[in-house]
């Protein structure tokens, strides 16, 4: 939602009207919609761009400004936090399949166990699958 106010906010203002006219505009739709805390940034980053003197929100959050230092740190903490999300995401996918392997090997073993007429309490020791997840088969 809040991207949808930016955007309505930058065609505002680039029709021509006024900081405060769309301001007021804005804050009256938004009253009592909005949680406080996104009230707030809106309200910030309004007051960025009056006081700096961009053309739209995107500009402003642009242009905020970081030190080269603090550039360089977003950047590696970036890269070092989106190499381990990657690796995060790997393991956990490994652990799903595995355990959807494991899970299926189960069932087609149960499966196979029924047709050969085995009891169902057999299969379900067997298997370790429930008596009601064999009779599901």
């Amino acid at each position: 939602m809040t991207n949808l106010i930016a955007m309505e906010l930058n065609s505002l203002l680039k029709q021509g009207n006024s900081y405060s006219s769309v301001l007021e505009e804005i804050l009256v739709y938004l009253r009592g919609m909005l949680p406080e805390e996104e009230k707030e940034m809106i309200m910030d980053s309004l007051e960025v761009i009056q006081n700096k003197g961009y053309v739209s929100i995107a500009d402003a959050d642009y242009n905020r400004g970081f030190s080269a230092g603090e550039e360089k740190g977003f950047s590696a903490g970036f890269s070092e936090g989106k190499a381990e999300g990657y690796l995060d995401g790997k393991v956990e996918g490994f652990s799903e399949g595995e355990i959807k392997g494991i899970t299926d090997a189960k069932l087609e073993m149960a499966k196979a166990m029924l047709v050969k007429g085995y009891p169902i309490s057999d299969i379900a020791v067997i298997s370790g699958l429930s008596e009601e997840e064999i009779k599901n088969l």
